[in-house]
């Protein structure tokens, strides 16, 4: 299990200490260390609580979706994408009680359950189930996860990542 699915549980525990597991390649050899052997990013539970006092609910993808529970006021904070969806006059903005909808949804079923997770671990500071910038991580994750920040207005939260992970990406 990685860290990232390991953190991502119905109740919120707080930061993991799990540490990435080094492949015991034999002995050391010439000072050559054991070699890392990394493993793609693994999608999030059914349903990830970020923020134990989150008052919205984000499906992410296709059947079956994943729900994030976040705070609002923490997306509006990082994307003038997602205050304006949040707080405008937007269908996806907070719903009025007299209505009867007394849950605050908003469904995004094209994007990457993966990637959006990461995104939303970053924003929520869950830094514990984010790959450090020295962890490899695969072309396809990067990808996936830089359509989602450029969608979102959001890319400079990758910041501290991006060069780390760009000198690490396998194919």
């Amino acid at each position: 299990m990685s860290a990232l699915e390991e953190s991502q549980t119905d109740d919120f525990e707080g930061p993991s200490t799990s540490q990435p597991q080094l492949e015991d390649t034999g002995s050391q050899v010439d000072g050559i260390r054991p070699r890392f052997d990394p493993t793609p990013l693994q999608p999030p539970p059914p349903q990830s609580w970020l923020d134990p006092k989150g008052d919205l609910r984000i499906d992410v993808g296709m059947f079956p979706a994943k729900s994030f529970v976040v705070c609002s006021r923490t997306l509006a904070r990082t994307s003038p994408f997602w205050d304006k969806m949040l707080y405008g006059e937007f269908r996806e903005s907070k719903p009025c009680p007299e209505d009867g909808n007394l849950e605050w949804t908003v469904k995004l079923p094209e994007d990457n359950t993966t990637a959006m997770g990461l995104l939303l671990n970053i924003v929520h500071g869950r830094f514990d189930v984010v790959p450090s910038y020295e962890d490899p991580i695969y072309i396809r994750d990067l990808y996936d996860i830089s359509v989602v920040t450029d969608k979102y207005d959001m890319a400079y939260v990758l910041k501290p990542w991006a060069k780390g992970w760009l000198r690490s990406t396998l194919l």
